[in-house]
């Protein structure tokens, strides 16, 4: 079921399988600082009110830099979050762009080094298909 559609991604969810999928757009190189934390909070509501335990996110098409401030933010104030409400497996299709996928792999990198006690589970792919079957397993 569809549960959000605005300019910068998609977030649908499963709720079988207790799978969000979030899909960034091009949009997103419009984004300000205030649209990503926006946007991430939207998601953490998400998450809590349906009890997401996996998420897929598809950054292919994400192109909005993430400065080193704002990976603190989402490495202090985000994740943490992600752990508390039970998220278990996180899959990150990346995208092409190597400055936006830096600055998401930088994020989750510094989130797991600040938080080595963390409950979820990163991996990066290339393809759904990938993401999918590890996201069921």
């Amino acid at each position: 079921m569809e549960l959000v559609k605005n300019s910068f991604f998609q977030a649908s969810f499963d709720v079988e399988q207790s799978t969000l999928t979030i899909v960034w757009l091009p949009e997103t190189a419009k984004m300000t600082e205030y649209d990503y934390k926006e946007a991430l909070i939207t998601i953490l509501d998400i998450i809590e009110k349906n009890e997401v335990k996996y998420w897929i996110g598809d950054t292919r098409n994400f192109a909005y830099a993430i400065v080193p401030e704002l990976q603190t933010w989402t490495a202090e104030e985000f994740n943490p979050k992600l752990i508390e409400y039970g998220l278990k497996r996180m899959a990150l299709l990346v995208p092409e762009e190597f400055v936006a996928s830096l600055g998401i792999e930088q994020t989750v990198e510094e989130m797991e080094a600040d938080h080595n006690e963390a409950q979820f589970i990163t991996r990066y792919f290339d393809n759904l298909d990938d993401a999918q079957q590890w996201i069921a397993a």
